[in-house]
């Protein structure tokens, strides 16, 4: 009769444990709106943006920062920070910068990059779509040629 009773206590705890740990996966998970919030204005200085239109300003107002880390005969390295400034996520970015047709971005790491005639698109990847408001992704690139800012720069196909 005793082993019955702690046998009985030892379920209704273990169901107890459960239930709490069901209840923090479903009711703490962050929800991911599937709306893509544009901003209108970056930077290759990091000046803040404004959002195109109403909508858009309440939330998802990007910055890009853009820092030459490393250089060395014929080659250097760029660090560009990109963040949400808005008080709502925004799901996916694509930053886009003019550089002189001598420099060639042989590598890049934390985005997919491209490169056609001085017009470099440095993309969102799946795992750092995502930026919740504040938060931030690193980003950058290797290039050949002398180092040098963009002669233009936009976040979301928005112009600085």
């Amino acid at each position: 009769m005793k082993r019955e009773h702690v046998l009985a206590a030892l379920v209704a705890v273990l169901g107890v444990a459960v239930a709490v740990l069901l209840g923090v996966v479903v009711f703490r998970a962050p929800a991911r709106p599937h709306a893509r919030v544009v901003a209108s204005r970056t930077s290759a200085d990091a000046l803040p943006s404004r959002a195109a239109n109403p909508a858009a300003s309440r939330g998802g107002t990007l910055k890009v920062g853009y820092d030459v880390r490393n250089r060395w005969p014929g080659g250097f390295t760029v660090e560009l920070v990109v963040t949400n400034l808005g008080g709502s996520p925004v799901e996916g970015w694509t930053v886009r910068l003019r550089l002189p047709p001598d420099i060639t971005v042989a590598r890049a790491w934390s985005a997919d990059v491209s490169q056609v005639n001085g017009v470099v698109n440095l993309r969102s990847q799946p795992w750092n779509a995502y930026l919740a408001p504040g938060g931030v992704v690193r980003l950058g690139f290797e290039a050949t040629g002398n180092p040098t800012v963009p002669t233009s720069c936009t976040v979301n196909d928005s112009p600085c």
